[in-house]
């Protein structure tokens, strides 16, 4: 063959070569996306309870080419472009207008985009500064009955309203506008005085079935009943009918409602995946200095659900009328704050009321109490309107912030403390390490705080264990107001076998007991061991 006959074949045996890659190409074009885009392929985590996680931020290039993998909780049939620079993202918005496509929701301020997973085979223009995401599904608390497991004492109610358990809180909420994003608002007696103004996001009318959770938990912050009467709602309906929605409508919410000029934000909703959305928007927020309050969740997981988990975001749990934490909420040491969440009496349908249970009802009051601390006249800002309340804080649980109860739980009559002296010492809490093993030595913990506005110096805390007639004394430290300590003693856990328990009894006051304002919190009785 001369060098003539082996090029002409040479360049057919590379044609036919070519026409069968391109068939195979156009054959397998209807199997997958004809697009530039390339879809990650997120295996599960074993890290985080065998849950698909999302990297923080996905650069187009390092995109894998398998098809999606939705998360455990994600929305099907979604997915979600986040886009690193404005030119990026108005050009996508272009091209989809010219290709007759239109997105199911955008979050401009973000740069977001919430599309139909089908605009991956529609639109064939590559853009490399898209961060990929998935939208979650959000929704308020499980009922808290379904929480507590057989067995667990019983929580006991307040059966009061917000505005009777705070009944000693200065400020109003005036000028303050708090916004509520949840289920909606039924028309009710409790907001009659009240500036209310209403965005639905799920469709519909704010006041269509399902708004119940939220109107109860309008009602503790704002109204004739609430914490912050003279508050304005600024409701946004984020959650449907049976109390479900998704991070894009809660991130969508968050930010209308900074737009709008809300000072604070009550979010009485969850979820447990940590979603890249979500986090943007409670960024921004407080990048505004939005102050932002979500429930712990009432699942009793040792973790908190997001929003509450975020670092920006007060997160709430709850107590019963004894301060005791109440059993059904979530525990994690990035609690901030302990509330009233039990037979809460609030708003529930239109001209009706009820008891309100659950962390739901938990974090309102503070959102509440903290509109009532922005409307004070030395205005405050967020910052130190936060501070004071923590100020307030009284100890429960372990010495210090601990997973049951945070920081603490509001005391109101402290945070509304005049200038007048009012000496007052608590023994806080007997509290017992829950890792204590039967039959061993271990250290009890006796919390004492100085709960008055002056120092105090002098006095004793005395001890008894079961019904030994020996009793241990110690003298107790200055302390400054709000300061607490703990005094520990070492006690035998009895054996499980025996089925028997170890009574703690704790009792203190200072040399100048007669002045103490509060003499009912100077005793306390705890018991541990096994249960039959």
């Amino acid at each position: 063959m001369d060098p003539k006959q082996f090029t002409r074949f040479a360049v057919l045996l590379l044609i036919v070569f070519l026409g069968l890659y391109l068939g195979w190409r156009w054959g397998s074009g209807s199997k997958s996306p004809e697009i530039a885009l390339k879809i990650p392929n997120f295996e599960k985590s074993p890290e985080k309870s065998g849950k698909a996680e999302i990297p923080r931020t996905t650069p187009m290039a390092d995109w894998g080419d398998r098809p999606i993998r939705y998360p455990d909780g994600a929305v099907q049939g979604e997915i979600l472009f986040t886009f690193n620079d404005e030119s990026s993202y108005r050009k996508y918005l272009w091209a989809m207008e010219q290709a007759g496509l239109q997105p199911l929701g955008q979050i401009d301020t973000l740069r977001i985009l919430r599309l139909k997973t089908s605009v991956l085979s529609q639109l064939k223009i590559p853009f490399e500064s898209i961060d990929f995401g998935f939208n979650y599904r959000v929704s308020q608390p499980a009922p808290p009955i379904e929480a507590l497991p057989e067995g667990l004492f019983a929580p006991a109610s307040y059966n009061q309203t917000a505005a009777q358990i705070t009944k000693s809180l200065e400020g109003d909420g005036s000028g303050v506008l708090v916004a509520v994003l949840d289920s909606g608002l039924f028309p009710h007696t409790d907001f009659e005085d009240v500036a209310v103004e209403e965005l639905v996001l799920t469709g519909g009318q704010a006041d269509d079935p399902g708004a119940k959770h939220g109107t109860s938990v309008a009602s503790i912050i704002s109204g004739s009943n609430g914490v912050a009467p003279a508050s304005s709602l600024f409701i946004v309906r984020v959650l449907g009918e049976e109390g479900e929605g998704h991070s894009f409508h809660v991130a969508e919410g968050i930010i209308h409602a900074v737009e709008r000029g809300a000072k604070i934000l009550n979010m009485s909703l969850g979820l447990y995946e940590d979603s890249a959305l979500l986090r943007h928007a409670v960024q921004y927020a407080h990048n505004q200095g939005v102050l932002m309050v979500a429930a712990a969740g009432n699942d009793r997981y040792t973790q908190l659900s997001y929003p509450a988990a975020y670092a920006e975001v007060l997160s709430v749990t709850a107590v019963d009328a004894r301060h005791q934490q109440a059993g059904f909420p979530n525990q994690s040491a990035e609690i901030d704050f302990a509330a009233p969440g039990v037979g809460i009496f609030a708003a529930t349908e239109e001209g009706k009321s009820g008891q309100f249970t659950g962390t739901s009802a938990a974090a309102p009051f503070v959102s509440g109490t903290l509109a009532a601390l922005l409307s004070k006249g030395d205005l405050l800002s967020p910052d130190q309107a936060v501070a004071q309340l923590e100020q307030s804080l009284n100890e429960a649980g372990a010495l210090g912030d601990d997973p049951l109860y945070g920081g603490g739980w509001i005391d109101w009559e402290r945070l509304s403390e005049t200038e007048a002296e009012r000496p007052d010492i608590a023994l806080a809490d007997i509290y017992f390490p829950p890792e204590a093993s039967p039959g061993t030595n271990v250290s009890v913990d006796i919390v004492i705080q100085n709960r008055g506005n002056r120092w105090l110096s002098g006095g004793e805390l005395v001890v008894q264990l079961s019904d030994s007639p020996d009793r241990q004394t110690f003298a107790l430290r200055s302390t400054q107001p709000g300061e607490a300590f703990s005094q520990k003693i070492y006690v035998q856990v009895p054996p499980a076998q025996l089925l028997e328990k170890i009574r703690v009894t704790a009792v203190v006051q200072t040399d100048d007991a007669v002045a103490d304002v509060v003499p009912d919190n100077n005793f306390k009785i705890v018991e541990f061991g096994a249960t039959p």
